[in-house]
Order: C-alpha cells, then sequence, then structure tokens
C-alpha cells in the first residue's frame, strides 16, 4: 500500500485511474490533450521525485516522536550478551579450520 497524505492508496487503482482518465481526456477533447502535453512533460520530473521521497521514508508524516531512552543496565546486558556471541563466533572460527586439518 501507499500512503499519501496518510491515506492507503493501492499503486494498481492509482495507475488505473490514470489511464482511464487520460484516455477520457483524448477521447473528449485531443486539443486539450495536445495543449497540456508540454505541462505534463515538465510536471513529470518533480512529481517523480515527491513520489520517490515519499517512497523512501524522507517525507515525514507528523511522526514527532522521540526514540525512547536506552536504560544503561538493558544497554549493558546486550554488549555482554553481543561480546559473548562474538566470542562463540571465534572458537567456532578456531575449530572448523581445525576440523578439516583432521579430516584424512
Amino acid at each position: 500500500m501507499l500512503k499519501i497524505f496518510g491515506m492507503c492508496f493501492n499503486p494498481k487503482v492509482l495507475v488505473g485511474l490514470a489511464v482511464v482518465t487520460l484516455g477520457m481526456v483524448v477521447l473528449v477533447s485531443p486539443s486539450a490533450a495536445l495543449r497540456a502535453l508540454p505541462f505534463l512533460l515538465m510536471a513529470i520530473c518533480p512529481l517523480s521525485m515527491v513520489l520517490m521521497m515519499g517512497g523512501m521514508g524522507a517525507v515525514k508524516r507528523g511522526n514527532t516522536q522521540l526514540p525512547k531512552p536506552i536504560n544503561p543496565a538493558d544497554r549493558a546486558l546486550e554488549i555482554h550478551d553481543l561480546r559473548s556471541r562474538l566470542e562463540a563466533l571465534e572458537r567456532e572460527d578456531k575449530i572448523i579450520p581445525a576440523l578439516e586439518a583432521s579430516r584424512p
């Protein structure tokens, strides 16, 4: 789902609506479509930039919440857990070559 202005949209539905709208404009008034073509071509770049920034999350949508501060005890526990994992990986790294060397 694509969120625009806080509302969810299905990109396939938006593309379908755009195609139908352009088709109706071309069928009803081809001269108006031809007159609007230069403006539409100039608008492609800014519109695609807005959509790209929105898709990448560069445009903040009212999210003013700050991240919760990390408890120092939780941080120390996480550091201890990461160090023990690193030590386990280092031991494993030494064991595997020794096992491979002992194979006939």
